[in-house]
């Protein structure tokens, strides 16, 4: 088993009745060195009480401002001490001997250290093979699908100048697909983590994504941006995709004008019935493509 020296970042913003639980699952691994350094996204609840009454060993950083997720997880990152970095939502938890497990899976790869970031499954993520080194085309074509726990090698992660992307709403893909084409990144079915659903918000639920429409499609926007050629040459559906995603939040925060410039570049390749449905929406009223993106969502089976 290869010595795994580890502190465990926990990005947090208003979840202070959350949190302990993710911080405990790392305390009861009861793994040597462990350090645990909790980055609070400007939370306006008791959080900072609950981490220095609860938790006194954590590492406790606050931000000065809201600014997302990616930007709490870069600040864990330059204060982390340990060689790896685990990154642990703060609604999210560790089975239990999951470092063991880690690190029994890292020491079985030679040549580790040329890799940023490696990959571990949680409990709804899949896998083709119960290992891979994932590359670009694993995560646009599904063979690596749901949530997956990162351990990143700090000190190449950040020689190399790579971070969490800026945004407000994760975006974190743009991070992965970028590793995974310059560097690969090693990969295990085996799950060493549990994503729980009783968070008040999430990202993905509908009240979220109506919420942040704008936020959304700027993401969206920024992807296609960032990967054009690529989607463009290789994944010609998934760039599809991505176009009427851009248009669907951009519908949503109202911007119509922004909607048919994405739906116009989907009609010039081809003309899927949901671009069609899209245009016909874009002359309506706010209210109504809310709640027909309420309808759908529903159908759909997700989360309000």
């Amino acid at each position: 088993m290869c010595s795994l020296s580890v502190t465990v970042v926990i990005a947090t913003f208003n979840r202070s009745g959350l949190l302990g639980r993710a911080v405990q699952s790392v305390l009861d691994e009861r793994w040597p060195g462990v350090e645990i350094v909790v980055v609070d996204d400007c939370s306006i609840d008791d959080t900072q009480a609950i981490v220095a009454r609860e938790f006194p060993s954590a590492r406790y950083f606050r931000l000065d401002q809201n600014r997302g997720c990616g930007a709490a997880r870069n600040r864990g990152l330059r204060e982390a001490t340990n060689p790896y970095v685990l990154i642990l939502d703060d609604d999210d938890t560790l089975l239990p001997g999951a470092l063991s497990l880690i690190a029994a899976r890292m020491a079985t790869v030679p040549d580790l250290s040329k890799y940023p970031v490696v990959n571990f499954a949680t409990g709804d993520a899949r896998l083709e093979a119960p290992f891979v080194v994932a590359r670009i085309e694993d995560y646009i074509t599904g063979a690596l699908q749901g949530d997956f726990i990162p351990l990143i090698c700090r000190e190449l992660f950040l020689r190399e100048n790579l971070m969490y992307p800026l945004t407000r709403l994760g975006g974190e893909h743009m991070l992965w697909w970028m590793i995974a084409e310059r560097y690969g990144i090693p990969s295990w079915a085996d799950k060493v983590g549990t994503v729980n659903a009783d968070a008040p918000i999430r990202l993905t639920s509908v009240r979220s994504q109506i919420a942040y429409a704008r936020e959304h499609a700027e993401l969206q926007e920024r992807t296609l941006n960032d990967f054009t050629e690529v989607l463009r040459r290789q994944f010609p559906a998934h760039y599809t995709k991505r176009l009427l995603g851009a248009a669907s939040y951009r519908l949503l925060a109202g911007d119509s004008h922004e909607a048919r410039s994405h739906l116009r570049a989907v009609a010039q390749r081809h003309l899927p019935r949901s671009a069609v449905a899209l245009w016909a929406l874009s002359f309506m009223p706010t209210y109504v493509i809310k709640e027909c993106f309420r309808l759908y969502r529903r159908l759909n089976k997700v989360r309000p």
